[in-house]
């Protein structure tokens, strides 16, 4: 306790440089003014408002999300469920900047059946069908026997802009 005494002593009798001072209080002035003019905008950001899965009860759908193509590709249309716990993807042709939306797929039954999963993205909120349609593309998944893999499927949406609300519709026969 003496020694924190002691420099506050020492720190009270030393004698600050007016210039010193001065450039504080200038600094402290500008910095003050900057701050005061800064402008902070709130841009809320809304993904998909929902997705629309239909199936023949053998295959769930769980949507990832959205992301940005980071390198072109051409379509892969097709692929059987792994029979390990593993993955396998698909999708349609793909354009490097390019909206996408990711979406797996799981089998639940054992079976080596043939699926076909129609995926459909709607822009906005204008039209009758709920949207500007962006993209329609169908895949063919076949059963592969156990209930371990998925497929995941990568949709471009042939967009490097995108209205808010998204809507995906998913279809699988």
């Amino acid at each position: 306790m003496k020694s924190l005494r002691l420099r506050l002593s020492h720190l009270a009798n030393k004698k600050v440089p007016l210039l010193s001072l001065l450039a504080v209080g200038l600094l402290g002035m500008a910095l003050g003014v900057f701050a005061a003019s800064i402008t902070v905008t709130q841009t809320i950001f809304h993904g998909e408002t929902g997705t629309y899965h239909n199936n023949t009860g053998v295959i769930t759908v769980t949507d990832k999300g959205l992301g940005v193509v980071a390198n072109t590709a051409g379509a892969a249309s097709s692929a059987t469920f792994p029979t390990s716990a593993t993955n396998t993807n698909v999708n349609n042709a793909l354009t490097a900047g390019d909206w996408f939306d990711q979406i797996v797929f799981n089998n639940t039954a054992t079976d080596s059946l043939a699926h076909t999963a129609t995926i459909k993205v709607n822009s906005g909120t204008s039209g009758a069908a709920g949207g500007t349609p962006l993209v329609t593309t169908t895949f063919a998944l076949t059963g592969g026997g156990a209930t371990l893999g998925t497929i995941t499927a990568y949709v471009d949406l042939g967009t490097i802009s995108i209205t808010t609300p998204l809507t995906a519709y998913i279809n699988i026969t």
